[in-house]
């Protein structure tokens, strides 16, 4: 696989667009943003062909009163939830699918065991408000690639064992 900064050159060549700096050609930001676009777009195209790819899980501990948790860290698109499921004593024999509703139909006022969950601001509220302190979420999401980059430096040499090393940039 080529990396980010080898496509980059190769575009560069192929289109005779060598010569860039700050005031004139692309630069090497917007190319790289480019790249994370398509990178987001070719994504997008796999998951509606085949949903089973990119999919992860991930089990949160629930907190009694605590309606709000973060959705997992690169969840795609910031949103891309598949299923949340609860379970009242954290063992897997005792997960139910919760189904997801409306910002409208949440209500602060109730608590209990969930039965569904409101998917708002990248995090999931669960309604109504979980009164178990030994529940667990299982999220099942679809997780987004790691974002292109360019490097930023060289490592030039490392001093013995430690992890001490002088990063040059390039």
């Amino acid at each position: 696989m080529k990396s980010c900064q080898a496509i980059i050159t190769s575009a560069r060549e192929m289109t005779n667009n060598t010569t860039f700096s700050t005031s004139a050609g692309l630069s090497q930001n917007l190319c790289v943003d480019m790249l994370n676009d398509g990178q987001v777009f070719l994504q997008t195209s796999i998951i509606n062909q085949y949903p089973q790819e990119f999919v992860e899980t991930q089990i949160i501990n629930v907190i009694s009163g605590q309606e709000a948790y973060d959705l997992p860290e690169r969840t795609f698109g910031g949103s891309r939830i598949i299923a949340v499921y609860y379970s009242c004593s954290g063992y897997e024999r005792d997960y139910i699918r919760l189904q997801p509703r409306t910002l409208i139909e949440k209500d602060t006022s109730d608590s209990g065991y969930p039965f569904f969950y409101v998917r708002s601001n990248q995090k999931i509220y669960l309604q109504p408000i979980p009164l178990a302190t030994t529940g667990t979420l299982k999220v099942l999401y679809y997780k987004e690639l790691d974002t292109l980059d360019v490097p930023k430096g060289v490592i030039t040499s490392q001093s013995g064992s430690t992890p001490f090393c002088i990063v040059t940039g390039k």
